[in-house]
């Protein structure tokens, strides 16, 4: 019986045995002491009814050892034999084990075991107290010289000091990092309100903590694994190595103390955004490897929005973020708002900082100093767009790409391991990991199994699927082929990823690939299904230059524009329509489209608003139970000796 056995015998007594005492419950778990036998020692045999019909139920006395039969309490039936394991047959197999005999370790010296009886466990002590006596002296003798596990050992103050080494080097790491010396001009307010942006980059002492966190981490996990082996070699299951604990309690209490610890400590590393992130050094924007974006989070309106447990939620959340806002000292994030911290990247031919937030493209300014959105206006009004007629130069264009990108939809190629490793760094997987190690050790390695091939098994399925999903996202953001374009007057042809606004494309059928505005047609025909769902093709004409002076609506003036995703169907031969690129990439109508898919939080329901709730309450049921574990484990002695 394992100590978690105990505790639920402590907790099913206490309601449904009123009649037993506490100190009766010891005087039972006090011979469940890993070292000794059951059967031999003072307290639960073989046998109870099931279910008891009476409290407390029926037991197996404890043997009995004399030095010969006769001097027996009770002896068998007329007919019958006595059998070394203490039972009555009409003839012995010869095989019964026995339980009596010279064994210091189980403190018995007599050979005979007498017969063994059936009453309660109060009937047994007082029927058989004299023949129980010197042996429990022994038992207790033997108790008394277990060498306790002892906290302070060496081992053990590594871990405290390791732990508390880490825990006190990332705490003044953030407190330096954001609060003492910050930089100044590290952090710049963006045009969108609430938004801004912050440089960060890579510092050696950042990394050093990063590692020590990252080695602990992984370390708890060991630790976790190391104590199961400890365990099952203390049980005899593992006889290549000597046991390194006395006995099973010892190692039970290691474990829980590393499972404990170890799960509080992982848990508050996995609080911020990524433990990569606070350990990033602030500065300046044009130095920045890493740029944090804090922007208002895309998020439909909350279904069914229940107010009692929105402000139940936000009580109980406000005291744990504030811990960990000061302990991490992390950067205020807004209600409604999330930061994303996004890596800079640098064009080799150019020198041109940029990264990519929610899809868009992102370039520093050095007039500015600060990361402005990428993107380039052709113009306001139809007059605008009818002056641009004769293309673009090359200069031009090239110069144009460099600020707005290649005309694809920046999205990273997905490989089926990566999407499995993103599956299981989510926080779930972190706490089904430690709830696994609960089935470890106690003999339920089985179900350590079960749980583990279930988890990945689970894992690995759905990051297929999600790879499966981003693929088809990937194909359809990432388009091939040629256009023709005027340049320098004449017209060229160009991959359709150098597309940018202000060229002038010759329409040919076929897939649009950017945003236009026709300038010159004479029978054009789009197929729009793809993108808003109407099956009839829709006829496209030229500006009107009756309308220049009219400001351009993408809305107002669907007739004049062609969107990238949908398909010319027919146009004029020998390249005589022509149309104005007004975006590519992201600011397209598709890339638009995908962005918002892709960005978007799912819909809020009544479940996620309620499960945070239930979760607080299972965590303080949690730190409930484990207090109890504690409270009766603490100390060995007291547990298993009688009172």
């Amino acid at each position: 019986m394992n100590r978690f056995s105990l505790l639920l015998l402590v907790i099913v007594g206490s309601t449904t045995c009123q009649a037993a005492s506490w100190s009766d419950f010891f005087d039972y778990a006090w011979i469940y002491h890993p070292k000794y036998s059951v059967e031999r020692n003072l307290g639960f045999g073989d046998f109870a009814e099931s279910p008891p019909e009476s409290c407390p139920a029926t037991t197996t006395c404890a043997p009995v050892c004399v030095a010969n039969a006769t001097d027996c309490p009770t002896q068998c039936e007329e007919g019958e034999e006595l059998c070394s394991d203490g039972s009555c047959k009409p003839a012995c197999l010869g095989d019964e084990e026995t339980l009596c005999g010279e064994d210091a370790e189980r403190c018995t010296t007599l050979p005979i075991t007498c017969k063994r009886e059936i009453d309660f466990y109060d009937s047994c002590k007082e029927k058989y107290a004299a023949f129980y006596e010197t042996e429990a002296v022994c038992i207790e003798a033997q108790i008394d010289e277990i060498p306790l596990l002892s906290f302070t050992d060496p081992a053990f103050m590594f871990c405290y000091f390791w732990i508390l080494c880490v825990s006190l080097l990332t705490f003044l790491w953030c407190l330096f990092n954001q609060k003492i010396f910050p930089v100044a001009g590290s952090e710049v307010a963006m045009k969108e309100e609430g938004w801004s942006q912050t440089g960060y980059k890579r510092h050696w002492i950042g990394i050093i903590i990063h590692g020590m966190v990252m080695t602990t981490l992984w370390g708890i996990q060991f630790l976790l694994f190391l104590l199961t082996v400890f365990y099952y070699m203390q049980q005899g299951a593992i006889s290549r190595w000597e046991p390194v604990f006395e006995d099973e309690v010892q190692v039970l209490i290691a474990f829980e103390v590393v499972w404990f610890v170890g799960l509080l400590w992982s848990f508050a590393y996995r609080w911020p955004l990524s433990v990569q992130s606070i350990f990033l050094r602030r500065c300046t924007l044009d130095q920045a490897s890493f740029v944090a974006i804090v922007a208002r989070q895309k998020q439909v309106e909350i279904i069914d929005e229940f107010k009692l447990s929105e402000s139940i939620i936000q009580m109980i959340a406000m005291p744990i973020n504030s811990i960990f806002y000061f302990l991490f000292s992390y950067p205020y994030v807004p209600p409604g708002y999330d930061i994303t911290y996004c890596e800079v990247a640098v064009d080799k031919m150019t020198g041109t900082r940029r990264f990519f937030h929610r899809m868009c493209r992102y370039v520093y300014d050095e007039e500015t100093a600060m990361y402005s959105i990428g993107y380039m206006d052709v113009g306001k009004t139809m007059e605008n767009f009818l002056k641009q007629s004769r293309g673009l130069t090359s200069e031009e264009a090239k110069k144009r790409l460099h600020t707005v990108g290649l005309n694809v939809i920046p999205m990273e190629k997905p490989t089926i391991f990566k999407n499995i490793f993103q599956e299981f760094c989510k926080f779930f997987y972190l706490y089904q990991t430690f709830l696994v190690w609960t089935w470890a050790p106690y003999w339920y390695y089985y179900m350590a199994i079960t749980h583990s091939v279930v988890r990945i098994t689970g894992g690995v399925v759905v990051g297929i699927f999600q790879y499966m999903s981003d693929s088809v996202l990937y194909q359809i953001s990432h388009v091939k082929g040629t256009v023709k374009v005027l340049r320098d007057g004449n017209l060229a042809s160009i991959p359709v990823t150098d597309l940018v606004p202000g060229d002038i494309v010759a329409l040919e059928r076929g897939s649009v690939y950017c945003d236009m505005v026709i300038v010159k047609a004479e029978h054009l025909v789009v197929d729009e299904s793809a993108l808003t769902g109407e099956a009839t093709p829709i006829a496209k004409v030229p500006i009107d230059s009756s309308l220049q002076g009219e400001a351009y609506s993408a809305k107002h003036h669907a007739i004049y524009t062609v969107s990238a995703g949908t398909t010319i169907l027919e146009c004029g031969e020998n390249h005589q329509d022509f149309g104005l690129v007004l975006s590519t990439g992201t600011f397209t109508t598709k890339g638009k489209l995908l962005s918002d898919v892709l960005s978007y939080q799912r819909h809020k329901f009544k479940f996620d608003d309620e499960v945070k709730v239930v979760l607080c309450i299972l965590l303080l049921q949690g730190i409930f139970l484990v207090t109890m574990v504690f409270h009766f484990l603490q100390d060995q002695v007291s547990v298993f000796k009688p009172s």
